[in-house]
């Protein structure tokens, strides 16, 4: 793992904790996947449809990784496993959202306050 330097010389504490964050995401990506994910940062609303007394809900976050079978979305929210949704990614190039139906496989704390979540793709939602 190589960290680039553009100017002088970096902090040597600083330098330990960013080699340290970079292996912590280093372990977090060897875990067993179905495919390569790669990096893409974009942002994403969860939409949670209404059931039964409970009107839809829209969860705002950004995606850390995707792959052709799922995606994990970094929110503010804790999603249930197995909760049912449709993903809205924003892309770069353009101002609609693509829109995937997908399932929660599973959440954990990030950080402080923030929650990151598995998606399973199921299909890309035309409705």
């Amino acid at each position: 793992m190589m960290i680039h330097q553009s100017m002088g010389s970096a902090n040597p504490d600083v330098e330990r904790l960013i080699r340290e964050m970079l292996s912590e995401n280093a372990r977090f990506e060897r875990e067993l996947r179905s495919a390569h994910r790669e990096s893409l940062v974009c942002p994403v609303n969860i939409v949670i449809p209404a059931y039964a007394d409970n009107e839809a809900e829209t969860v705002h976050g950004f995606s850390r990784n995707i792959s052709v079978t799922g995606v994990c979305v970094l929110s503010e929210s804790d999603i249930r496993v197995g909760q049912r949704a449709v993903l809205e990614v924003y892309r770069l190039n353009s101002t609609d959202a693509s829109r995937v139906r997908a399932e929660c496989r599973w959440s954990k704390p990030f950080g402080h306050q923030f929650y990151a979540s598995g998606w399973q793709f199921e299909s890309v939602a035309r409705d």
